[in-house]
């Protein structure tokens, strides 16, 4: 690859290398026809491959569930092959290179975008890239990991500074970066919006240098997000490959005279068309230089997919008498209710929208999934709709009551959507929209067995959470959204999802409270390492429900856990394996997490921090040995002043359970001197 790219950059005039650095239009690179350089066609993601047709073009896409959806699976097998099926969808699209996953870590619960974003905690959301761009990549296209680094939300989201400590941008932040970069290989890495510590991410030298250049190693192509390029020669020289889209801002002519002043080496120029040429051959752009039609391809497999990923994200939050799974052979009436059941809340809003081949609302797949021999019955109760449509009456909450209280079971289906939860803008509270909390009390009030089936991308208030019987986490499911949602409240599916975020009881306990959204143009990573679960530990503040939580139809219990040394060295491998039994009636799966605590440490760490996770599935009565592998990586921390990985001599507490709250088994682990590694 290396010869053929060096011996087609030495043909290149320097107009011709800098007209590639700089996108022709939204969604293409500029070709060089003169030496037979395609365009090289990107498209949108994370949840689906949108094409360049917009928002409401006639060539539909698959859309699977939302990034937060699939981290609530804590399952890389599965997100891998989602990542398969998003790879086939951007070919589809005639397209070489996908604009996803997004990895920008939950700070707070207004954050706009968090539905796109995997996790609060920077493991998890590393695990998930991982296996998301190693599926993408599979079919031959590229990733795209973004927003690199510190676009966690969207208040001044052009201009403001994110002022992070150098320890918890290691930690924390840069974390599903580097798993991206060093162990998927990603393609390309998407640049912010945003400042890091003053000096916008498209231009900035420590983050796009020292760090993914120089210390990761990085030789694939970075892009700036779309008008995301600042400037002419420090984005050049910093080491910002691809301006995107065009026609140019800062290129072109405007490169070209700051090379004939000296502020940018030609060389520099050559490093930087030579890694886009790479991306070229990557994705065999030269072998197929003429654009492929885009297809709108409804695949069996990926309804299928889209169906079973939907239902595993899935989250049951709580269940009181067993009221779910719903049993079709005793269950003769359904009172289904709410405005989100007649409409298929499917994804959030913003670049990650695609236009889906089809979206199955929870009443059509619950009507499908009941059978003849139940009765169901229908009543909105009240609108989350921003503009409100007129099909609603005055009564509406009243109706909704009467239809709940002559059922055996009432479903209220609430949330919010893609006009609350969007790219461009963030929460202003944590509250339920509309009328509907008042809904789900006044039913609740009807009827005993009320379900809430919520609809959202992060945490909202549930100040009537002990009035109802159970609620169940379903976030922005992907086109198969009624059928998913269904085949969990009939136990078609057990659920088995957990939290990929903490859920606060109110919006003052979130970490960022205090910081959030900024001012003068800065804001403050004031909680530094404190993060999500992190923080509630740290300040003793109980969750509504904590990190890793989710339940089952079935029970697990845990035995003691096995290590396969007491002590640790700088070159060792540690196993860990526990027991784990499935006590109860259903096969279930459960995610067994594996968490470390630093007991001795000379710096501040958190109580626990997750190092690793597995999900096993089990037969009732069945038992497993889960095992885990741990390296020497997994007790260090980020010592800002040696600007070193350091583990220290002492004492760490292995746990494993079945959430950060319920550890099930702990093990003391010691190491006899300090070990680490200085980012080269």
């Amino acid at each position: 690859m290396r010869d053929s790219v060096d011996e087609l950059l030495s043909q290149m005039t320097l107009q011709e290398k800098v007209a590639l650095l700089a996108g022709a239009d939204m969604w293409h690179t500029t070709p060089i026809e003169r030496l037979g350089i395609p365009a090289l066609k990107v498209t949108d993601g994370p949840h689906g491959a949108r094409g360049s047709e917009g928002f409401t073009g006639a060539v539909t896409s698959a859309c699977f569930p939302a990034e937060i959806a699939l981290a609530a699976s804590w399952n890389t097998a599965l997100v891998e092959r989602v990542g398969q099926a998003l790879g086939q969808e951007t070919r589809d699209k005639g397209a070489h290179v996908l604009l996803a996953p997004t990895v920008n870590i939950h700070r707070s619960p207004l954050a706009g975008r968090n539905f796109e974003c995997f996790s609060e905690d920077p493991y998890l959301s590393a695990r998930m890239a991982v296996a998301f761009i190693t599926g993408v990549q599979s079919q031959g296209v590229g990733a795209t990991v973004k927003h690199y680094v510190c676009n966690d939300s969207e208040f001044e989201r052009y201009s403001i500074s994110s002022e992070v400590s150098e320890r918890a941008l290691r930690e924390i932040y840069l974390a599903p970066f580097k798993a991206a970069v060093q162990e998927a290989g990603t393609w390309a890495v998407m640049a912010a919006y945003n400042k890091v510590n003053g000096t916008f991410a498209s231009e900035n030298p420590y983050t796009l240098t020292k760090v993914l250049r120089e210390e990761w190693g990085f030789d694939g192509v970075v892009m700036s997000d779309w008008f995301g390029t600042r400037s002419t020669s420090p984005s050049v020289n910093a080491g910002l490959d691809l301006e995107m889209p065009g026609s140019s801002i800062w290129r072109g002519e405007n490169l070209l005279r700051a090379v004939e002043r000296g502020e940018v080496d030609e060389a520099t120029i050559d490093e930087h068309v030579h890694r886009l040429l790479r991306m070229f051959v990557k994705a065999k752009a030269f072998e197929h230089p003429d654009e492929a039609p885009e297809l709108a391809l409804d695949r069996p497999e990926h309804r299928a997919l889209a169906r079973e990923a939907a239902a595993e994200g899935i989250v049951l939050l709580k269940n009181e008498q067993n009221v779910l799974p719903l049993q079709r052979g005793t269950l003769t009436s359904l009172a289904i209710i709410g405005p989100n059941a007649k409409t298929a809340r499917i994804m959030g809003g913003g670049s990650a929208a695609v236009v889906p081949h089809y979206a199955i609302t929870p009443f059509d797949g619950i009507v499908a999934s009941a059978g003849a021999g139940v009765t169901i019955g229908y009543e909105p109760g009240c609108t989350n709709d921003k503009q409100p449509p007129a099909p609603i009456p005055d009564d509406a909450l009243e109706r909704a009551t009467r239809l709940a209280a002559a059922a055996d079971v009432a479903l209220v289906f609430a949330g919010l959507s893609s006009e609350w939860e969007s790219e461009g803008f963030d929460r202003q509270d944590m509250e339920l929209v509309g009328e509907q909390a008042a809904l789900i009390e006044k039913v609740a009030e009807a009827n005993k067995n009320t379900v809430v089936i919520l609809n959202t991308g992060s945490p909202i208030s549930m100040n009537w959470l002990a009035k109802v019987a159970a609620v169940v986490q379903v976030w922005y499911p992907g086109q198969e959204c009624g059928h998913a949602i269904a085949d969990v409240l009939f136990g078609d599916t057990i659920p088995s999802g957990k939290l990929p975020i903490t859920f606060p009881v109110r919006l003052e306990d979130n970490p960022a409270y205090i910081n959030y959204p900024g001012e003068n143009g800065r804001v403050c990573y004031g909680e530094g390492l404190f993060v999500g679960y992190r923080y509630y530990e740290k300040k003793k503040i109980t969750p509504l429900f904590p990190f890793g939580f989710g339940l089952s139809y079935t029970n697990f219990s845990y035995g003691g856990l096995r290590l396969s040394a007491r002590e640790m060295g700088p070159d060792d491998m540690l196993g860990v394996s526990v027991d784990v039994t499935n006590t109860g009636q259903y096969a279930g799966k459960e995610v067994v997490q594996l968490y470390i605590r630093d007991v001795t440490a000379s710096l501040q760490r958190p109580g626990k921090e997750l190092k690793a996770f597995a999900k096993v599935q089990l037969e009732p009565g069945e038992r497993k040995a889960v095992t885990f592998t741990l390296a020497p990586d997994a007790l260090a921390y980020y010592d800002d002043l040696q600007h070193a990985w350091v583990a220290e001599a002492g004492e760490f507490e292995v746990l494993t359970g079945s959430s950060s709250q319920d550890i099930r088994a702990t093990f003391v682990l010691t190491t006899s001197s300090s070990f680490g590694e200085r980012p080269s």
